[in-house]
């Protein structure tokens, strides 16, 4: 008869593919916890070398819906090649997302706290939505800050 006892696993041990804790039926979870304490962290700033076309900005509500931010709690900003980027940054508090932009050498798909502002820097939105594994990576990098 074969030993079977490596089969028995607690349910609080089982994960999912995605990091994903699969939390049994019979507990409740209290609460969400957010990044870093963040005064506003369900504020987002997207910023864009160029107007966003509709199949991106579809895109962007999926975005908002799955990370729980409302429409009225995002800000587009536009900006032309001879806007300095760093201006912006420094007037805007809350997540900032960097769309196909570079900022002070910041690394894609690595979120950073600069006093109460987290900066995540990632491809051309038309890449990401193009790519499934640039998706999780975005995915990846939104969970913690706006759900977990």
């Amino acid at each position: 008869m074969p030993n079977n006892d490596f089969m028995q696993i607690q349910p609080e041990a089982l994960y999912s593919l995605y990091d994903t804790i699969i939390i049994p039926a019979e507990k409740q979870v209290l609460e969400h916890k957010k990044l870093a304490n963040m005064d506003n962290p369900s504020s987002l700033t997207l910023f864009f070398n160029k107007e966003c076309s509709k199949f991106e900005i579809d895109f962007l509500s999926k975005i908002f819906k799955a990370i729980n931010v409302s429409d009225d709690k995002v800000q587009i900003i536009n900006l032309t090649p001879t806007c300095n980027i760093s201006d912006f940054i420094s007037r805007n508090t809350g997540t900032l997302l960097l769309w196909g932009m570079d900022y002070d050498s910041l690394e894609k798909y690595t979120p950073i706290k600069r006093n109460d502002t987290v900066i995540l820097r990632v491809d051309l939105i038309e890449t990401v939505m193009n790519n499934p594994e640039l998706k999780g990576k975005l995915w990846n990098c939104l969970k913690p800050l706006f759900i977990i």
